[in-house]
């Protein structure tokens, strides 16, 4: 049995009322969209965690590349220098068999 307040509303405190249904439907639905919000946070979190390891994942195989090119770029470096001094050498070689040449032919 409904029994109404001075405002003809209906008594929530009957556990039966349909006033009473529909707050506990409402708060049901409340409690549904607050998880569901608390879901949505957790979820950006863990987007923004993904993000950020995927950038951190990035930044490392950067570092990494630039690092073997460093390397790279100083071996290369390494093997320009040997080179001019081979070409040096060879020079030089030359130079001192053209002289063995010149001593020979004299005497």
């Amino acid at each position: 049995m409904n029994r109404s307040n001075s405002d003809g509303a209906a008594d929530r405190d009957d556990p039966g009322s349909t006033a009473a249904m529909d707050d506990k439907a409402a708060v049901r639905s409340r409690e549904t969209l607050a998880s569901a919000r608390e879901d949505a946070v957790d979820l950006r979190e863990n987007a923004v965690d993904v993000r950020e390891g995927s950038a951190t994942s990035r930044e490392r195989e950067i570092r990494a590349t630039e690092t073997t090119q460093a390397a790279s770029d100083e071996h290369m470096s390494m093997l320009l220098q040997a080179n001019e001094h081979l070409v040096i050498a060879t020079i030089e070689a030359q130079k001192l068999a053209e002289q063995v040449e010149i001593a020979k032919v004299q005497l």
